[in-house]
């Protein structure tokens, strides 16, 4: 008990110091196993490794043995009440006079030397908050001057540092006392340390035993609950067994299969439920010995006679089979049985159930896959054989499908399931491997937005212009995406198409290049020239020299605000300025 006692201690020094038992162990001389088995109270620590812990921890080695030794009687024997031994919490008291009149300093020796020094030092102000840390020699200075004005201040707690570095905990209190006229200041030290570390291990003790207290009594109370939980599934246990039995006997009577017990050493008799009149429409004792075996489908004889071969080996017997029931129509039956010995013979106990719909849903299922496939194999054809570029992705923007042309344009897919699973970057990243020496061999997309996220976000229907160059040549789509939605609704990624219009987009800017140097020509003419349209009577186009002849003219800032620029469509009629002799310009001559 004393061992682990001094082990929970130093484990709670260390705690309190804020030391890990890996910084502690070092700073002993031992390893970080010798030092738990110490703590948990499985090793015993020796004198050395007390005092070197005690340094480390900077607190006396006693501390280590609160409340678990006594210390011996005068007879050499321990006292267990009067005379046990107990904690002395004040360490040293030191003393500090000064003359109020004469200003003459004592420091008594016990002062000295709980500051550190084995002999009287020549006491000062000055020198003493040399040894207060921290940041606390003005609060103390402030402590003293109040003194020496005569008005004590209530006792305060300083942290001193002695001469060989170690740190205490020191209360200061003051009185003014009065001898032959003169009044003196007595300053008094007392050395707290030890009190205060008690106090602290007195706490973590005290949370220490409620913690334990909490602990166990949150055991007992588990320990309860399962005891009661594991009653009350017991008697829960006894009930189901109590239902199963009776869910069991309705089972029996109810179960749309037909449940039987067949003799097959032919030395018992035979058990077949009433559900055979519902399933094959007979009683059992219209067949052959009371079962349907004579009724088995011609081609599904053979079935039976293996599965019945097999049995004897494994003493399972499962086939399904065609029986003629009642109406003379053909069922369907799953017969499923297990043999086993009684009364000196074998007995195959079985259920056999009526899977005729089972069979006509999967034939029917099997016509809807071959159907569901030759459409996924025309859908296939139609967009492998149209020119324009069909996709969809998911929404990890992979791709779940893609046809001919975006495989063989864009991506460069080896065929059209190359690119299922796998996003643009990656065909992007292998087509710029294959030609490093070319950084512009594959640009496509890179100064594109995320048009497939924008999409998503979007939720409608959108279209971009994608472009740039795709294996050394330059591409530019019209592309069309939109949001794919599940038959609940929900979004599952996005399908879209893309054209290629490069050819057009060359054409266009070829285009544009002309209109604009036919306006240079025309803006370079002098003659006046003007451009309407005939049906709508909207100015198309003014040259320069007819700008500057109706210069600020109500007509040109018509035209000017409509269409952005002098000389653009106006895209509206200009009907109230009037240059000279002309009313209106609908009486303009479009020639001139």
């Amino acid at each position: 008990m004393v061992r682990k006692g001094v082990g929970t201690r130093l484990r709670l020094f260390r705690q309190l110091r804020g030391l890990t038992q890996e910084s502690l162990s070092e700073a002993i001389g031992v390893s970080k196993q010798h030092l738990g088995q110490i703590e948990r109270g499985e090793c015993k620590p020796s004198l050395d490794f007390l005092t070197k812990a005690a340094s480390a921890l900077n607190t006396p080695v006693a501390n280590f043995f609160l409340g678990h030794g006594q210390a011996p009687s005068e007879n050499g024997t321990s006292a267990n009440s009067a005379g046990a031994w107990q904690f002395q919490p004040l360490n040293g008291c030191g003393l500090w006079t000064v003359g109020i009149r004469t200003g003459r300093h004592s420091w008594s020796r016990s002062l000295c030397r709980m500051l550190g020094y084995s002999s009287v030092r020549v006491p000062s102000l000055e020198h003493f908050s040399r040894h207060v840390c921290d940041g606390g020699a003005g609060a103390f200075r402030d402590f003293f001057q109040r003194v020496l004005d005569g008005a004590p201040p209530e006792p305060m707690v300083v942290e001193v540092e002695r001469k060989d570095g170690v740190r205490r905990d020191m209360q200061v209190q003051a009185e003014i006392l009065n001898s032959g006229g003169d009044d003196t200041a007595c300053i008094v030290f007392w050395d707290i340390t030890d009190w205060i570390e008690a106090q602290r291990l007195f706490h973590c003790t005290q949370l220490d035993l409620s913690e334990t207290i909490k602990e166990r009594t949150a055991a007992l109370s588990m320990a309860v609950a399962e005891a009661n939980r594991e009653l009350a599934l017991r008697h829960e246990a006894e009930r189901s067994a109590q239902r199963a039995h009776e869910d069991l006997q309705r089972l029996i009577r109810t179960i749309p299969a037909i449940v039987y017990s067949r003799n097959l050493s032919g030395t018992g008799g035979h058990y077949c439920s009433p559900q055979i009149r519902q399933v094959l429409g007979f009683q059992p004792g219209e067949a052959e010995d009371g079962f349907w075996t004579d009724r088995i489908h011609p081609d599904d004889i053979g079935l039976y006679r293996k599965s019945l071969e097999k049995r004897a080996r494994s003493g399972v017997h499962d086939v399904e089979y065609r029986v003629l029931d009642g109406s003379g129509s053909y069922k369907w039956l799953h017969d499923r049985g297990v043999v086993v010995a009684e009364n000196g013979g074998l007995v195959m106990h079985g259920v056999a159930t009526d899977v005729t719909q089972q069979k006509e849903e999967v034939a029917a299922r099997k016509a809807m896959e071959r159907k569901s496939q030759q459409l996924d194999t025309m859908l296939r054809l139609i967009c492998d054989n149209v020119p324009d570029m069909i996709w969809a992705k998911d929404l990890e923007k992979k791709y779940i499908f893609a046809n001919k042309a975006i495989c063989e344009k864009l991506l460069g897919a080896v065929d059209t399931m190359e690119p299922v699973g796998r996003t643009d970057l990656f065909f992007a990243e292998r087509e710029r491997a294959r030609h490093p020496e070319d950084p512009g061999w594959h640009s496509f997309g890179e100064i594109c937005s995320d048009t497939d996220q924008m999409t998503m976000d979007s939720g409608t229907e959108r279209q971009f212009d994608e472009y740039g160059n795709v294996m050394g040549k330059f591409l530019f789509l019209d592309v069309r995406k939109a949001p794919l939605f599940d038959g609940a609704g929900e979004m599952i990624g996005t399908v879209g198409s893309a054209r290629d219009v490069t050819e057009q987009k060359r054409m266009e800017r070829e285009l544009e290049a002309g209109n604009t140097a036919l306006r240079a020509i025309l803006d370079s003419v002098p003659a006046e020239i003007c451009v309407i349209d005939e049906a709508t009577q909207a100015i198309l186009f003014m040259n320069l020299s007819l700008r500057e002849s109706l210069e600020g003219d109500r007509i040109v800032q018509d035209c000017a605000g409509a269409s952005g620029a002098p000389g653009s469509t106006p895209g509206a009629r200009g009907v109230e300025a009037r240059p000279d002799g002309v009313s209106t310009w609908e009486h303009l001559d479009p020639v001139s």
